[in-house]
C-alpha cells in the first residue's frame, strides 16, 4: 500500500487522537476499535497482572463509551466538535486517512494522488465497489459534490477555511477526481485526509440533512440517537475493508459527571472514557483500569476576547494584562494533574514548527506586576463585570474558576456563564461574550499540519470566531502555508512572534488527550490509541 509521510517523525503515541479535545474538537472512540476481538461487554478479563489476550480477531460484541455531552449536530460538513466527530468519523470516510505513525494512506482513494510538479493539480483514482449505507454506489460525483458543497457561499462548513486555495474539482469519469488549486497550499494532503465525503444522491441542507442521522460509507452505520441518553452505531457488513470492523455495536452514552464515568469504567459498565479526568487517574488505575496519556497530542485551551470596538477586551493592553495574570501552573496541576503545559501562542506544543520559547512566553505562574502595568495602559480595570462564557463541562468549570480568581487579583471581575452545547455555540459564532473559552483539539481540523493557525486566525476565515483582523498576521499566515519546507520553520516562527504582539486570542495551556479504558477490551493496541482520522489502527493495518 502506498503511503505519504510528513517530514516530522511522529511516534504512534504522539498521534493518539488529534480529535480528542474536551469541547470543540475530538472523539473518544479511539480505543474502541483498536480492540481486535471484543466480547459482549463486559468481556472476560485477561488472566494475570497486565496480561493481554492473544486470540485471533473475530466479529462481535459491543463497546460502551461514556461521553460528557450530546453532539450539537452530527453533520460531517457543518461541525468538527468533539461530540460530533465521535459519531461521524465512525460512519464516514475521506479520500485519504491518517496512520498512527504520521503517514497518510488511501481510504476511499485507490492510491495516493498523482501530484503535478507545481503542486497545483491532484489526481485521484477511487476504489471500486464501495457502497453507501443505503446501498447506492459511491463514485467520483460524490467527491466532487462534497467539495463543491463546502465551497458554496451559503453553506457554513467548518472545512471551508481549509479549502480557500481550491479552484475546482472535476470528475472526468466515475473513478477519477481532479483537484485544481489557485495557488500552492502545503497542507492540502492533510485536508484530503480530513474532509468527510457525503453522498451526491441526497440533497444537502446544512445542519439539517445529517444533523440527527448519518449515511456514509464508513465501518459503522447509524442506528439511533436518544437525546441525552445515547447514540447507537452498528457494524457495516458491506464495509470495503473486508472483514472489518470487528466490533458489532457501539453505544456512545451521555454521562455528564466525571465521577459517574469513572465509576462506570471501574465497575465494568463502560469500556471507554474519552477525555478521562487526570485527577482521578490513581482511582482508575488502582481499580484495574488503564489510563493512556498522549504526551504530544495538542488540545488548545484558550480565551477568545471580544474585539468589538468599545468592549473592554478590544485593546491589546487589556488582553496582555489577562495573559500575564493567568496562573497556568494551577490549571496544569489542579485540572490536568500534570498532563498539560503552559501556552502563549496559537501554534501549540506538539505541533510541527512550534517554537517553545515563544510558545511559553508568559510562563507558568502569573506576573502580577506586568499584568497591572498592562492594565494601567489599558486605562485601568473595566467598569463592569466581564461575561466569561464556557461550554459546560467539569474541566471547563474548574479552569474558569481559576481564571476568575486570577483576574480578580488584578481588579478585573468576571461572571462565569456555563452554557450547554447549542447555547454555547450560538455565542461562539455570534460574538455574544467578553471572553469565551475554547477547548479544541487541533488534529480535528489539521491532522499534523500547522494550518489550523491559519484557519483560526486568518481575517477572512469562518473559523476565526472572534473576528481577529490584522493585515500583517494575514500576510505572515499566507506565506507560512505556502513556502518551501526549507523556509517553513522561520515562517511559522514569524507567525508566533506576531501572535504575541496582537494577542487576538489569549492562550492558557496546551493539554494532552487522556483516555481511560477497561482491561476487558481484548487485544487492545496499547502502543497507540488512534489517529487524527479517528479510525483505530487495528482496522487499518
Amino acid at each position: 500500500m502506498s503511503t505519504l509521510r510528513w517530514n516530522r517523525p511522529w511516534t504512534r503515541r504522539q498521534l493518539l487522537r488529534g480529535i480528542g479535545a474536551a469541547s470543540v474538537g475530538a472523539v473518544g472512540a479511539s480505543a474502541l476499535a483498536a480492540c481486535a476481538s471484543p466480547s459482549a461487554a463486559p468481556a472476560a478479563p485477561a488472566t494475570g497482572a497486565g496480561a493481554q489476550p492473544t486470540s485471533a480477531p473475530r466479529v462481535g460484541g459491543e463497546i460502551r463509551i461514556d461521553a460528557t455531552a450530546d453532539p450539537i449536530s452530527i453533520d460531517p460538513l457543518r461541525f468538527n466538535g468533539t461530540d460530533s466527530l465521535r459519531v461521524y468519523r465512525m460512519t464516514t470516510n475521506q479520500l485519504l486517512k491518517w496512520r498512527e505513525d504520521g503517514s497518510v494512506v488511501p481510504d476511499l482513494a485507490a492510491a495516493l494522488p498523482t501530484v503535478s510538479p507545481d503542486l497545483l493539480t491532484y489526481t485521484f483514482r477511487l476504489k471500486p465497489g464501495v457502497k453507501w449505507h443505503d446501498g447506492q454506489p459511491f463514485d467520483a460525483a460524490d467527491v466532487k459534490f462534497t467539495y463543491e458543497t463546502i465551497l458554496k457561499p451559503d453553506v457554513p462548513s467548518i472545512w471551508k477555511a481549509a479549502l480557500v486555495f481550491l479552484d475546482s474539482v472535476e470528475a472526468p469519469d466515475a473513478q477519477t477526481v481532479v483537484f485544481r488549486m489557485k495557488s500552492r497550499f502545503n497542507a492540502m494532503m492533510a485536508k484530503f485526509a480530513l474532509v468527510p465525503i457525503i453522498s451526491s444522491k441526497i440533497p444537502y441542507t446544512p445542519n439539517d440533512t445529517y444533523a440527527r442521522r448519518n449515511i456514509g460509507t464508513g465501518p459503522f452505520r447509524f442506528v439511533e440517537w436518544q437525546t441525552g441518553v445515547q447514540i447507537v452505531l452498528e457494524r457495516n457488513p458491506d464495509y470495503f475493508e473486508q472483514g472489518k470492523p470487528y466490533v458489532q455495536r457501539l453505544i456512545i452514552r451521555t454521562v455528564k459527571e466525571d465521577a459517574a464515568r469513572v465509576t462506570n469504567l471501574i465497575n465494568g459498565q463502560t469500556q471507554l472514557v474519552p477525555d478521562a479526568p487526570m485527577t482521578q487517574r490513581d482511582v482508575m488505575t488502582g481499580r484495574g483500569a488503564i489510563v493512556d496519556v498522549a504526551q504530544n497530542s495538542t488540545i488548545r485551551v484558550a480565551l477568545y476576547p471580544s474585539l468589538k470596538a468599545g468592549d473592554p477586551t478590544a485593546t491589546v493592553a487589556m488582553r496582555e494584562a489577562i495573559a500575564w495574570a493567568l496562573d497556568r501552573q494551577a490549571i496544569i496541576d489542579n485540572v490536568y494533574n500534570g498532563a498539560a503545559v503552559p501556552a502563549a501562542t496559537y501554534l501549540s506544543s506538539g505541533t510541527q514548527y512550534f517554537d517553545e520559547k515563544l510558545g511559553t512566553f508568559f510562563g507558568n505562574r502569573p506576573d502580577l506586576a506586568k499584568a497591572r502595568a498592562a492594565l494601567q495602559r489599558a486605562g485601568g480595570p473595566p467598569v463592569r463585570e466581564l461575561n466569561y462564557v464556557i461550554n459546560n463541562s467539569p474541566a471547563a468549570n474548574d479552569i474558569a474558576t481559576i481564571v476568575q480568581a486570577n483576574l480578580r487579583a488584578i481588579g478585573v471581575n468576571v461572571k462565569i456563564i456555563a452554557d450547554e452545547g447549542g447555547a454555547y455555540t450560538d455565542k461562539l459564532f455570534g460574538g455574544d461574550f467578553d471572553l469565551i473559552m475554547v477547548i479544541a483539539g487541533t488534529g480535528s481540523s489539521s491532522g499534523f499540519a500547522p494550518d489550523y493557525v491559519y484557519n483560526g486566525y486568518y481575517s477572512k476565515s469562518g473559523n476565526n470566531f472572534n473576528k481577529s483582523t490584522d493585515a500583517e498576521m494575514d500576510r505572515l499566515l499566507e506565506r507560512a502555508i505556502s513556502v518551501p519546507d526549507s523556509e517553513a520553520q522561520a515562517a511559522w516562527r514569524a507567525v508566533q512572534e506576531r501572535d504575541l504582539q496582537i494577542l487576538g486570542q489569549i492562550q492558557v495551556v496546551t493539554a494532552r488527550y487522556v483516555e481511560g479504558r477497561s482491561r476487558t477490551i481484548q487485544n487492545y493496541r496499547a502502543s497507540g490509541l488512534a489517529t487524527p482520522y479517528g479510525l483505530p489502527d487495528a482496522w487499518l493495518s
